[in-house]
């Protein structure tokens, strides 16, 4: 796997000055908008992305919306304040953290609480997928190991190559009844914007969901990890680029 790339952007980017404090209030709130739209209409969630702009900037219900679908706007909005805040604390990743992610995602959606930051007791199916989750008394074993991993690897292995691990790894013991998904994409911004790198966006549009089903369950069944690894690559390259090319229209012009 060849980092190169991404490495190279990523020194490019820390070399050029930061954004001013207004420049940097109005890119977070289009990348919430849209980190928040896509994570949800990855899982089904029909609010677009206007609407979710409605909920989060001016409390709009849409009349039309089932109120879950709200709920999951407003959950997942805290969950990345949440996780914004657990990397400026420099928290290291643990299962309590892990379990207080995952309870902010599915609280309000929860119909029986004790699911809530807790592993499942009962077997999941991935819908669409041949891939079968470990049976529920694995999970606690697998998460441990799988925290005992991240600890271990975080200053071993590539960044962006961690982060991509960190979500696959997750996802496959998919240690909660629902919310899974969220979670681990979360997970995976919490370890990029760990290690200096800003964090990525999954895009809800066909071909970019049809890749990145397709790549999970290749690293999930066939243990394949590489095309799951490329696409995060690749998109932690193109965000790289956006930023840069902002930084850079910047200088432009205050220098004119």
């Amino acid at each position: 796997m060849e980092f190169v790339k991404v490495t190279e952007l990523k020194q490019q980017l820390d070399s050029l000055r930061p954004l001013n404090k207004d420049e940097v209030a109005k890119l977070k709130e289009i990348e919430r908008i849209d980190e928040v739209y896509n994570s949800n209409a990855l899982e089904g969630n029909t609010i677009t992305r206007f609407e979710t702009k409605m909920i989060l900037s001016e409390g709009i219900t849409i009349s039309e919306k089932p109120m879950r679908e709200h709920l999951e706007v407003i959950n997942l909005n805290e969950a990345i304040d949440f996780v914004e805040e657990l990397v400026s604390s420099e928290q290291p990743l643990s299962e309590r953290l892990i379990k207080d992610i995952h309870r902010i995602v599915y609280d309000k959606l929860a119909m029986d609480k004790s699911n809530v930051g807790q592993y499942r007791r009962i077997p999941v199916e991935i819908s669409g997928s041949s891939f079968v989750p470990p049976e529920p008394f694995h999970v606690p074993g697998l998460m441990q190991e799988l925290v005992k991993w991240a600890n271990t690897n975080q200053n071993v292995i590539h960044p962006v190559e961690y982060a991509a691990l960190l979500h696959e790894k997750f996802v496959t013991i998919h240690p909660f009844i629902d919310g899974n998904g969220r979670t681990a994409r979360l997970l995976m911004n919490f370890a990029l914007t760990g290690n200096g790198y800003p964090p990525i966006i999954v895009k809800a549009e066909p071909s970019s969901r049809l890749r990145y089903n397709r790549t999970l369950e290749a690293a999930q069944v066939d243990r394949n990890l590489d095309p799951f690894t490329d696409f995060i690559t690749e998109l932690v390259s193109e965000k790289l680029e956006k930023m840069i090319a902002i930084l850079k229209m910047g200088e432009r012009l205050s220098d004119e």
